[in-house]
């Protein structure tokens, strides 16, 4: 795949325009403190008139992914669901499960909080600096691979019962 270049400022504004370019419509969210630059490039969007999805808010983010789900078993078409670090991502998962159980496709993506590495005083630019070390996950992939269930083996078609087991 050949690299594209984006005429942005910041991260936010290219994560946005590439979700409109893919053909995201909407973007289902569960905002918290990670989300300033995503409101910030929101609002350059609609001052430019630069495409990108449509944001819809959720007061839990399991109530994001079942708007997406529903969004997209009615229209085909594949949303995006953003939560809010580890604990939004561990709440998403439920929702993110039952769609894949309906085989329904969501772009799943959870954000950080801002950090400033090089400056160790400012770890992390947040309203609860002692509770971050604690909260924030060292390996967000982990939270998805653990609930996520292994993939079906291959079973022969000469099965000895026609009886179905409920999981």
């Amino acid at each position: 795949m050949a690299l594209k270049e984006l005429a942005v400022d910041n991260v936010a504004e290219a994560y946005l325009a590439l979700l409109a370019e893919r053909g995201i419509e909407y973007l289902f969210a569960n905002a918290g403190t990670d989300f300033a630059p995503l409101v910030e490039a929101f609002a350059k969007a609609a001052r430019t008139g630069m495409p990108v999805p449509q944001p819809v808010l959720a007061t839990h983010e399991n109530l994001a992914f079942s708007m997406a789900h529903g969004y997209a078993m009615v229209t085909r078409r594949v949303p995006a669901v953003m939560v809010h670090v580890s604990v939004g991502t561990a709440n998403g998962i439920c929702g993110a499960l039952n769609a894949a159980r309906d085989n329904v496709p969501i772009l799943f993506t959870a954000g950080r909080s801002p950090s400033q590495p090089r400056r160790p005083e400012a770890r992390f630019i947040c309203h609860c600096r002692a509770r971050c070390w604690r909260r924030h996950s060292r390996d967000f992939p982990m939270i998805p691979r653990r609930a996520a269930p292994p993939p079906p083996r291959r079973v022969s078609t000469k099965a000895r019962s026609t009886r179905r087991l409920a999981f």
